[in-house]
């Protein structure tokens, strides 16, 4: 589930920066007036409404990919923190982390 959750989240980070860097500049418009280009490609109203409709789902995507990763990770790692505190408790002393040598 864990590494799923991972990909799908990767993905969505490229695909947000992708629809970024997609993006006009604030100065586009006035540089598209005079050159003769026009945004047809995504319509009669340019490409400004579709890209921020993609990019506001991606980025509750994002957000929520985002919690579930650190829910998950939260929930393991609550679990070896609570076995190593039992191991405390009870005058065991904790097994050393693998050395790395």
């Amino acid at each position: 589930m864990y590494s799923l959750l991972l990909t799908a989240h990767v993905i969505i980070c490229v695909l947000v920066i992708v629809l970024v860097l997609l993006q006009n500049g604030k100065g586009a418009e006035m540089g598209a007036t005079f050159s003769g280009a026009s945004g047809t490609m995504f319509g009669s109203q340019g490409s400004v409404p579709f890209l921020t409709k993609l990019i506001t789902v991606c980025a509750a995507l994002f957000f929520i990919s985002s919690l579930n990763l650190n829910y998950l990770v939260g929930k393991q790692a609550k679990g070896a923190s609570t076995h190593v505190m039992q191991e405390v408790v009870a005058g065991k002393q904790p097994a050393p982390p693998p050395s790395s040598k």
